[in-house]
């Protein structure tokens, strides 16, 4: 059984790869609120929130196991709120010492069916 011990024990973070489609979700985040805040240049609001999403990534790099247990896969398969207003969906591959970041979404979207979740966790390269 996976256990969360072994991150942040002296044992480096985990890797990261992730789906191109979440690169490009973080980038439609920030273009998103910055037109809903007007463009102004003096507002950071859009970085603020990208930054609360890397913050979060970060923790879970370390502990990947302090996060809920997606319901109908196996325990490698989690899923975080980040960002406040976002969650993401990611696999932890103990033997690549790899976080794969499956997907991140708005939580007012329906969460992802476990088969999607697979079929996009086959996606990152």
């Amino acid at each position: 059984m996976a256990n969360d011990t072994d991150q942040g024990n002296g044992t480096p973070p985990l890797a990261i790869k992730t789906r191109r489609q979440v690169r490009e979700r973080l980038l439609e985040i920030k273009s998103y609120i910055d037109d809903q805040r007007g463009n102004d240049p003096d507002d950071l609001t859009g970085w603020r929130v990208l930054q609360r999403i890397f913050h979060d990534l970060f923790f879970i790099r370390r502990w990947p196991y302090s996060s809920p247990q997606v319901q109908g896969l196996s325990e490698h398969y989690r899923k975080r709120r980040v960002g406040g207003n976002y969650t993401l969906y990611y696999f932890v591959s103990e033997t690549e010492n790899t976080l794969y970041i499956i997907e991140l979404r708005h939580s007012s979207q329906k969460p992802l069916k476990p088969s999607t979740i697979r079929k996009y966790k086959s996606d990152i390269p």
